[in-house]
């Protein structure tokens, strides 16, 4: 390493690890003699005879030992190498610099300098250690807490001492005594008996130890009384030269009664019996469980025997039984709470509401055996418990088992729209077919479509009953307009709907999303207007241009104030409303209240009767529908967005299509060259069929307006006739639509090339090739009419 301040930095950080070291070296030298004397001023005293010279021996050998890794520790700190990986390791930003400046050595630079790339590097790293302080990867804490322990441990061993020269001094004979090993007095048999009455672990093994006074006997041995009443001698082994004897019964499985006998064999010596009772830890043996599921599901009752976990559909009821190793005082499953939750922080959506959280449940004992216990669950939401266990003495279970309940959720059916998917135009003659796939996990029992005209009853019509469960069924209704008697600029608004049975055992529906198909015109009024001046051209076309712009533009508004309502219509499926529809239902509210500034500001611009008549049945419509969303909000009432909110939108949104113009007057060579697109779909059809209409001066007025009091003089033959033709001519219309739909969709299979993307372009082509097929159905049967 070449770079000086970098060598002073981690020369302080190596300084604190060598403090750090020392400090925790050291207190573990100075632990470890005050123990070792600590031993031996207690068999010192025990025994009965001075040692002093095997203590000081013996912490000299644990001194030697415990140095040298000591002090090798502290050389391999001074690496800075060592260094720079601690610093990498604790700050991961680091990404590897400070080791690549640590190994930068001289280039060819003059002078034998580093090189430019090599002194970034280097100031790179000086730069993180004075942003991020490397200093205190080893805390200021660390290094107090450790000078306190090196501290105590020092004071402990000079402890030690003092007591050792103290004892030493005051042996019989004094010091000179003490230094040859022999004992100082003697003493008469002095026993203690340990653990002497006790308890024991069943399993475990028990040490019995006879401690003596001054004066030893011979040899000792333990009697043991079994369960059997015959004892049965082990013989106890002495330790070195404490005037201790022990022994061992390796494994106590029942309540047995020990004593110890010493002395001469002709006479011997024996203690009084001594009680062992065996315990046990209150402990899980096994855990079964009965499954009785939801009668909608239609499955049978399940025994699932010796689990931990347990997995069933919400509304499940599961009756639990443990069976334990003994009887206790207490049994209860408690509910595991993350630190989070336990602090009122919900991170999982999945996890449930506060209100709904798991409670412990207590479980019952059995009263024909007192070591099963049972507890009746109701599967609502998962959760993990422990089982805690407490026996009559107040101990508890060594490792509490667990016990898991995963709970599926019902879902609600899946509706998938397959045509056409989006939102359409339609003629007052045209036949909608709507399409769409429907599936549920456990069934549906009904489902259907649901369609109206703004400001019509609502049609439900069942298009399927009794679906099985994971079966995917296809669904289709046809939307007859013509029987609707729909008119010009009316707005079909239709949804798909399936019902299935809910958690509660409630028929629950769920409604698909809101598309709507705006009824256009059968044919669109063109007709050749006189030749205004250019100036008056001008300026009827710019008028003419923004107000259909804003009427578009109002609409489409519209369109989304009706998909935002309909939205937390569709989300709001419990009884009580939840938190977020109140805030939801008051942005919706301030967004219509905004669409009717704007629509209200179009008035000062039409000039039309007619036109002024449609806005105020929007503007009307509209304060109805602010109306009922402030209401909702107040109240918390869904059931108002639905009958009175939604209802009242989409007659403004009817109202609005009608003030889209229905006579257009072209003047020759007067079209506006770039004309301004509009916002919607249906304004670009419109201007397609104005660039496609081809008018000619050839024409008589007159024999135009002769012509159609001929119609009007038709008899039903020909009335019918001229109806199918019209409808071979929009059919015509909607083929040609459909050619040049599907050659945009082959040119963009084409160009695709990612696999998902295809497979949506192919899917999408079937669609258009299945209603081409449908029209051209249609157009033979219209001919065979004409026939």
């Amino acid at each position: 390493m070449h770079d000086r301040r970098l060598r002073r930095a981690l020369d302080t950080v190596s300084g604190r690890y060598r403090r750090l070291l020392w400090q925790i070296g050291l207190a573990a030298c100075w632990l470890a003699l005050a123990v070792a004397g600590l031993a031996a001023l207690a068999w010192w005293r025990g025994a009965g005879r001075a040692v002093p010279l095997v203590t000081l021996v013996l912490m000299a050998v644990l001194l030697a030992a415990l140095l040298p890794p000591l002090l090798r520790a502290v050389r391999v700190v001074r690496d800075p190498l060592w260094v720079a990986r601690r610093l990498e390791r604790k700050f991961p930003d680091l990404d590897t610099r400070l080791l690549a400046a640590v190994e930068q050595a001289p280039g060819d630079g003059p002078e034998g300098h580093l090189t430019y790339l090599q002194r970034t590097v280097v100031d790179e790293a000086l730069d993180h250690a004075a942003r991020r302080r490397w200093e205190q990867v080893v805390p200021d804490r660390a290094l107090r807490a450790t000078a306190w322990a090196h501290g105590l441990t020092l004071a402990g061993l000079a402890t030690v001492l003092i007591a050792l020269a103290v004892t030493v001094a005051a042996r019989p004979g004094g010091p000179a005594a003490a230094w040859d090993g022999q004992p100082g007095a003697a003493a008469d048999f002095d026993l203690k008996v340990e653990p002497g009455d006790a308890s024991v672990e069943r399993g475990t093994s028990l040490v019995v130890l006879a401690r003596f006074g001054r004066d030893l006997p011979a040899d000792a041995a333990l009697v043991v009384r079994g369960a059997d009443g015959q004892p049965h001698d082990v013989p106890m082994s002495k330790s070195l030269d404490d005037p201790v004897f022990a022994a061992r019964v390796p494994a106590v499985d029942a309540d047995l009664a020990y004593a110890v006998r010493y002395g001469p064999a002709a006479v011997p010596t024996q203690t009084r019996w001594y009680k062992a009772a065996v315990f046990e830890h209150p402990e899980l043996k096994q855990a079964d469980a009965k499954l009785t599921f939801p009668t909608y599901t239609g499955a049978p009752e399940k025994d699932v025997a010796d689990t931990r976990s347990v997995t069933a559909v919400e509304g499940t009821k599961a009756a639990l039984t443990f069976r334990l190793n003994k009887s206790v005082a207490g049994a209860v499953l408690v509910p595991k709470v993350s630190p989070a939750a336990a602090n009122g922080v919900t991170t999982n959506p999945a996890d449930p509401p506060a209100d709904d959280a798991p409670q412990p449940i207590t479980l019952t004992p059995d009263p024909a055996d007192p070591s099963v216990y049972t507890a009746a669950v109701e599967m609502k939401h998962s959760a993990r418990y422990t089982l805690q266990l407490t026996d009559a003495d107040g101990r508890a279970s060594k490792r509490p088992a667990e016990l898991a309940v995963n709970v599926t959720p019902n879902k609600p059916p899946e509706l998938k729209l397959d045509f056409p998917a989006m939102d359409v135009d339609v003629s007052p003659l045209e036949e909608l077919t709507l399409r769409a796939k429907v599936s549920d996990d456990f069934g549906v029992r009904r489902a259907g479509v649901s369609y109206t005209i703004a400001g019509r009853p609502a049609a439900d019509v069942v298009l399927a009953e009794n679906v099985a469960g994971r079966d995917k069924r296809d669904v289709a209704h046809t939307v007859a307009l013509e029987k609707l008697a729909a008119e010009p600029d009316q707005l079909l608004s239709y949804y798909f709907w399936a019902e299935d049975v809910g958690p509660d055992g409630a028929v629950r529906r769920t409604a698909g999303d809101m598309f709507f198909a705006e009824v256009r015109p059968f044919e669109e009024i063109y007709r050749q207007g006189e030749q205004p001046d250019e100036q008056q051209q001008q300026q009827q076309q710019q008028k003419s241009s923004q107000n259909a712009q804003r009427a578009e533009e109002a609409a489409e508004g519209e369109k989304q104030i009706i998909a935002a309502t309909w939205k937390v219509i569709r989300r709001e499926t419990s009884a009580k409303p939840s938190a977020a529809f109140a805030p939801d239902v008051k942005l919706i509210a301030e967004s219509q209240a905004e669409a009717r500034e704007k629509a209200e500001a179009m008035g000062e611009k039409l000039t039309d009767a007619r036109s002024q008549s449609f806005l105020k049945n929007v503007l009307k419509q509209m304060d109805a529908a602010a109306a009922a969303l402030t209401e909702a909000a107040e109240k918390a009432d869904v059931g108002k967005l639905a009958s009175a909110a939604l209802p009242a939108e989409q007659a403004a949104y009817q109202e609005l299509l009608k003030l889209r113009a229905r006579e257009h007057e072209v003047v020759k060579g007067q079209r506006q060259q770039g004309a301004q697109k509009s916002a919607s779909s249906a304004s670009s059809r419109r201007q397609r069929q104005l660039d496609q209409l081809k008018l000619t001066d050839e024409k008589n007025r007159y024999e135009q307006q002769r012509a159609a009091g001929q119609q009007q003089d038709q008899n039903p033959q020909e009335r019918e006739t001229r109806q199918v033709l019209s409808r071979l001519k929009d059919l015509a219309q909607r083929q040609e639509d459909l050619n040049r739909q599907m050659k945009e969709m082959q040119s963009a299979l084409a160009e695709a090339k990612e696999p998902a993307k295809q497979e949506e372009i192919k899917r999408q082509l079937a669609r258009l090739r299945e209603q081409q097929r449908e029209q051209l159905r249609d157009t033979d049967e219209l001919r065979d009419r004409m026939d």
